[in-house]
């Protein structure tokens, strides 16, 4: 996906801001990653639930096992009519596994350009 971005902030075109057409801005959900489960074959299952947003066309949802979601991560594409989701991931070693991270942005479409709202973040502790 990408996000629009165009030049004009305060007058100058040196300054790029982002172009939430359609109020995709204010199209931001309150998440909670409810589970967490280990298995013995290197598997982490995780279930996340979020408030629907009106308006949108789906949510990207993107699990992973660091903060900055670069180890272990997975993304899933949900439609605007759920609001939860499980997500398998595989991980190298499940016993090193302390905390799992979720992050829900929810989308729309605006002339054929997918436009990203406020994406809300989630951590979970786990055993």
């Amino acid at each position: 996906g990408k996000t629009v971005i165009e030049n004009g902030a305060f007058g100058s075109s040196s300054y790029p801001t982002l172009d939430y057409r359609a109020g995709a801005q204010y199209n931001k959900t309150s998440i909670k990653l409810r589970s967490v489960k280990k298995s013995k074959n290197k598997y982490l299952t995780t279930k996340t639930k979020w408030v629907k947003v009106k308006g949108v066309s789906g949510y990207e949802v993107k699990i992973a096992t660091d903060k900055k979601f670069k180890k272990n991560t997975k993304t899933v594409k949900v439609t605007e009519t759920k609001t939860d989701v499980t997500v398998k991931i595989k991980v190298k070693d499940v016993k090193k596994i302390k905390k799992v991270y979720v992050k829900v942005t929810p989308y729309t479409f605006v002339n054929g350009t997918k436009v990203y709202g406020i994406a809300q973040t989630d951590l979970m502790e786990i055993n």
